[in-house]
């Protein structure tokens, strides 16, 4: 049976060995260079060849079933997860700050204090060169999926007892794949200083508003609140690209924290009613900083959230705990000091 039109087919290659690697392109689409050190450890890998057809009806009363698919648009879908690695240097960039300049943030740094990345503009939104390898023939080449002018959406997860992470999740302009010479990653400090199984003491910070709370885990995604979709577009120079939307895809995280005393003048509030969206629902800041060592902290912040959908569950510990969901209206930000 013929795919209907415009209905994308997908062929997904994720495997064992893959290493990838990643440059901040100057030019959007025009590949860089990626030498070995450009590799970032990650956990796991996925490119995803997908593929808009459209519908050709060539039938004549000789051929009555001369009916084609003809390719109209063909991408990367390219998904990836990280285990977070710092700099050890405060005011020094993570290994993942390209990841970061890819998902539409733009990067300001203070010498040895911080590098503060939080939304950028439409226009300066950066595009990647993404390389996906993997070693064949005995080691001496490397099986490559190529693809650049990426942009994507970042995500994160901060749990307890857990590895703390990073995610890329995106489209970029697909090359078929090809057999290069082997170039082994060089993953350098990355390694050495990968961020340990997140303890509770390790998260120093952690308020709703003006209240502290026990966080047992935070995960977030499209935290910089961009939509991007691969097109072709009459507003650009290039054939089709990597388009970031000219409309918001907020951004979204979810709490799973302690069940707050609703009666503690200080530190308690009733999720209830913090979720409540009836009426003029008000908006809270977030912060929450992990890490405990200059050179190893990221401070996690938003300048209004707004919090809804909030679900009793249960703690490791049996305690009550409850589950907040979180839309992130304005001012992300995520700052490695």
């Amino acid at each position: 049976m013929p795919i209907p039109p415009n209905t994308p087919a997908t062929v997904e290659v994720s495997d064992y060995g893959e290493s990838i690697f990643v440059g901040v392109e100057a030019t959007e689409q025009a590949a860089v260079a990626l030498p070995s050190t450009a590799a970032l450890f990650a956990s796991s890998v996925a490119f995803k060849k997908v593929e808009e057809v459209v519908k050709l009806d060539r039938r004549t009363a000789l051929r009555p079933n001369d009916v084609i698919n003809r390719q109209a648009l063909v991408y990367w879908d390219v998904a990836a997860e990280f285990p977070y690695s710092s700099s050890g240097a405060a005011g020094s960039p993570s290994p993942l700050s390209a990841i970061l300049l890819g998902c539409g943030a733009k990067k300001v740094t203070v010498a040895d204090t911080s590098v503060t990345y939080m939304r950028d503009t439409r226009d300066a939104f950066d595009a990647l060169t993404m390389e996906m390898r993997q070693p064949v023939s005995g080691g001496s080449y490397d099986y490559r999926h190529l693809a650049v002018g990426c942009r994507g959406q970042f995500g994160f997860s901060v749990e307890i007892g857990k590895e703390f992470t990073v995610s890329f999740k995106g489209v970029g302009r697909y090359a078929h794949p090809d057999r290069v010479a082997r170039l082994a990653p060089g993953y350098g400090a990355q390694l050495t200083n990968l961020f340990d199984i997140v303890k509770a003491n390790a998260i120093s910070i952690k308020k709703i508003g003006a209240r502290s709370v026990c966080l047992q885990s935070l995960t977030g995604s499209n935290c910089f609140g961009w939509d991007v979709k691969y097109m072709q577009t009459g507003c650009s120079a290039l054939p089709d690209r990597a388009e970031p939307m000219d409309t918001d895809a907020s951004g979204t995280l979810e709490l799973f924290i302690a069940m707050p005393d609703w009666m503690d003048a200080a530190n308690g509030f009733n999720p209830y009613i913090a979720g409540d969206r009836s009426a003029n629902t008000p908006t809270v800041a977030l912060e929450f900083e992990i890490g405990t060592s200059a050179g190893s902290k990221v401070v996690i912040g938003v300048n209004e959230a707004q919090l809804y959908e909030p679900t009793p569950a249960v703690l490791p510990n049996k305690l009550v705990g409850m589950k907040l969901k979180c839309d992130i209206v304005d001012g992300f930000s995520w700052v490695e000091k």
